[in-house]
């Protein structure tokens, strides 16, 4: 199989292409995810409201494991 015929084949298989951009946006979605909550445990240091920051930092915890589920999900589907 020369080039050409290589590049022809990705190009024409869209599954392939459309699970790989899938695959790169869900790893940027849970990185970004990584960055919230590292953002909030330092922002928690800072301002520490009783009331508040524990529901906030469930949540992005809460985000983070929904994050990285969807990202295996992409993986092995």
């Amino acid at each position: 199989m020369d080039f050409a015929q290589l590049i022809t084949t990705v190009i024409n298989d869209q599954d392939l292409i459309a699970k790989a951009l899938l695959l790169i946006f869900m790893s940027l979605y849970a990185f970004f995810a990584i960055i919230l909550l590292t953002q909030v445990k330092h922002l928690s240091k800072i301002v520490d409201q009783v009331n508040v920051t524990p529901i906030i930092k469930g949540l992005s915890t809460l985000h983070l494991g929904v994050a990285v589920v969807l990202l295996v999900i992409t993986v092995f589907i």
